[in-house]
Order: structure tokens, then C-alpha cells, then sequence
């Protein structure tokens, strides 16, 4: 500015700015205000948001039921193609992705290669196996000998495998495929020592390289997954003795890491900031069990984030970031456990895997124009859902 207009002037506008042309929302400040000192703040466009018409998205835009012979374990969402897949249990998706030597940061997202790695097999060894061909078979990948695997996670930025095993070591393995000599190459990059009992959880988080460890003992353990290094342990205030943590899940626009302990009293979720600070605390109670989780990734000024709990109840509850206040229940139409939640699409899409197999995904409608009436919607895209079983 005083580069092209030399002092600065007194005056630019003459007249206050346009409005926004979605107008259609409503304001949270309007009834909806999270913190009642702040007026003006939006939660955002997703699912569960006050901001949106329940009416918009409380129907799920999918209802599929994948049948018994395909038991899913968890879902996998692609972010930036609006996909998700269905992964039995104790699998993993292997993603490599396309190297720009221009870019190190790896911000081009092309897929190169697409894997599922196993851990099923009962002489521990890991295999592998590509999706992409039809006759593609498993591959011995690793070898741990005596170490029984318990949790197994992918990092697509940096090519690294973490294997938890049931003694409390992880180790971390580098991944390369061979498209001309179609050969998996691996390395052992480092071991992680830090656990004494069983590694029940796994999460990496690529945008700000860090890897969560938890074990059953209650113990979690924080990683930086650029130099492979310990960074801290996170404990809740109170510890509980009794306690194991089922579940873990990482943000990945503030890095805020929310850890799921259960004991004979319930379920608790403890969100803890990246330096090991308690955020809140939320207790279901004896009767109600956190059986899935997973968090919002809006960007920060555009919303405000919230973290899905399921419940065995059937009933996903959404708690906003900053105080882990109640937003809202979401039910997926039956009493049945929740085994797997997963937002796509910045939020505006939500997948929900049922015990008995059935798969929801509610989706948040947009407007057809800038310039339209909240009554003219459109919606979006049909969701993207594959079942992926590499073993039929």
C-alpha cells in the first residue's frame, strides 16, 4: 500500500462492503453464539452444524448395507477425492503418492500406488497386496518374528510404516514400490521405545509430522515423525489406573489431539492441545461406551471444529473444539454400536459404519446459485463409498 500510494490516505471506501452472497445461513451470533463475549461467530458449513437447516441433511444421502460376508473394521477416507473406502479389520491402506522433485513439501496429492497391507496372518508377518490389478496376490512384506502386530498405520508423505506390537515396541519401516521390477522395498527406519504394554491405537498426522502411540495401559505417547523422535507423554488429570485407551484421533489444522480412555465407569474423551495442555474433558457416564471418533478439518476463520463421537447406542455426538460443549446428536436410525466415523469433504459429508454392517453417509447441500433463496437447494455429488476386501 505505501509502496503504490506512497503515505497512507485517511480513506479507501466511501461505502461499507457488499454482504456475503450466501446469505441463506444463519448467523451463530444470532441464538447460536458459542462464547456469548464474541458476536458474529459462523460454526461453519458440515454436518451437525448449527449454522445449517437440519432439515438439509437430516436424511442420510446413503444407506447401504455390505453384507455379512464383508465385516468392515474401519473406513478410510481419501480427503482430497471425496472417497472412502471400507476396510476389514486389521488392514491398512498403503497410498504412495506422486514425487515432485520441485515441490519436497509434497503438495501434489496424485496417488502412484494403492496397497493394503494385513496383519491377519497368524505367524506375524506382514503382507501386502496391490488393488489396483486384478491379479495381484499378497507379498511378504515384514517379518517380526516373535513381536505379535496390534496396530498398524501408513504416513503417504514420508513413505513410513509404524507397527505397533503387543510388547510396546513400534517400529518403523520405509516403503518403496517398483513399478518396472514390481518389488516392495523396506528398510527399518528406527524403533520407538517407550510402552510396556500392548499398543492399542496408531495415528499419524502428516501436516504437522508428529505420530500418536497409545497403549491398553492407558499410556500415550507422542512422536516426531520427521526426526523419528519422542516428544512427550500425555496424561489426564485425573489418571485413573483402571483405564485403557481405545481410541485416538489427531487434528489436522491445530493439531489438538483427542484420546479416548475407557474403565468400569465409562468412556471419557480428553482433548489435549499439541504441547500436552488439557483442553476439556467429556464422561459418558457407566451406561454409554465411545465405540468411534473422528474430527472436523475446517480451515481456522472459516468455522469452528468439531470432534464425532459414536456411541453404542447408536447416536453420534458432536462436541465443538474450544470447550468441548454439546453441539448435537445425530442418529443413525437403530440401537446398535457405531463402530466407525469419518468426515469428507471439509465436513459436508459424514460416513458412519453400523455393527450389522449397514453404512450411512449424511451430506450438507449447498445452494444452487450465490444469488438463491434458502428454499432452492441443490444437492451435491451421490457419496463415493467402496468396500475394500482384499481377501475375496
Amino acid at each position: 500500500m505505501v509502496r503504490t500510494y506512497g503515505q497512507m490516505p485517511n480513506q479507501l471506501f466511501f461505502s461499507p462492503h457488499l454482504r456475503h452472497l450466501n446469505v441463506s445461513r444463519r448467523q451463530s451470533g444470532d441464538g447460536n453464539s458459542l462464547l456469548s463475549s464474541i458476536k458474529g461467530l459462523r460454526w461453519g458449513e458440515f454436518i451437525g452444524s448449527p449454522d445449517l437447516d437440519k432439515k438439509q441433511w437430516l436424511l442420510p444421502a446413503l444407506n447401504a448395507n455390505i453384507g455379512n460376508h464383508d465385516s468392515i473394521g474401519k473406513l478410510f477416507p481419501i480427503h482430497r477425492e471425496a472417497f472412502c473406502y471400507g476396510l476389514p479389520d486389521k488392514t491398512e491402506v498403503v497410498l504412495r503418492l506422486n514425487v515432485d522433485n520441485k515441490d519436497p513439501l509434497r503438495r501434489s496429492f496424485e496417488t502412484s500406488t494403492t496397497a493394503v497391507v494385513s496383519w491377519k496372518f497368524s505367524d506375524n508377518i506382514l503382507r501386502i497386496k496391490l488393488i489396483q490389478m486384478n491379479d495381484s496376490i499378497w507379498i511378504n512384506l515384514i517379518d517380526l518374528q516373535m513381536f505379535e502386530p496390534t496396530q498398524v498405520v501408513f504416513s503417504p508423505n514420508s513413505d513410513l510404516l509404524y507397527i505397533g506390537t503387543s510388547c510396546g515396541l513400534i517400529r518403523t519401516y520405509s516403503i518403496e514400490y517398483k513399478s518396472d521390477t514390481k518389488i516392495w522395498h523396506v528398510k527399518l527406519a528406527n524403533e520407538f521405545f517407550a510402552h510396556k504394554a500392548s499398543i492399542s491405537s496408531l495415528k499419524v498426522c502428516d501436516d504437522f509430522h508428529i505420530m500418536l502411540s497409545a497403549s491398553i495401559d492407558g499410556m500415550a505417547c507422542l512422536w516426531d515423525s520427521n526426526k523419528l523422535m519422542y516428544i512427550r507423554t500425555l496424561k489426564p488429570l485425573p489418571y485413573y489406573s483402571d483405564e485403557t485407551i481405545t481410541l485416538t484421533s489427531i487434528s489436522s489444522i491445530s493439531a489438538d489431539i483427542a484420546i479416548i480412555y475407557q474403565s468400569g465407569k465409562g468412556s471419557r474423551l480428553v482433548l489435549y492441545t499439541v504441547n500436552g495442555d488439557i483442553i476439556g474433558i467429556y464422561e459418558t457416564g457407566a451406561d454409554l461406551t465411545i465405540s468411534s471418533l473422528c474430527m472436523t478439518n475446517l480451515e481456522e476463520g472459516t468455522g469452528i471444529n468439531c470432534i464425532a463421537i459414536g456411541l453404542q447406542n447408536g447416536i453420534i455426538k458432536l462436541l465443538e473444539t474450544w470447550t468441548l460443549s454439546f453441539v448435537c446428536d445425530i442418529s443413525v436410525g437403530s440401537i446398535e454400536p457405531v463402530i466407525s466415523i469419518e468426515f469428507t469433504c471439509e465436513g459436508r459429508r459424514l460416513y458412519a459404519a453400523l455393527a450389522s454392517g449397514k453404512i450411512l453417509c449424511w451430506q450438507a447441500i449447498s445452494p444452487s446459485s450465490p444469488s438463491s433463496s434458502s428454499s432452492n437447494f441443490r444437492p451435491k455429488s451421490i457419496p463415493n463409498f467402496r468396500m475394500l476386501n482384499p481377501f475375496v
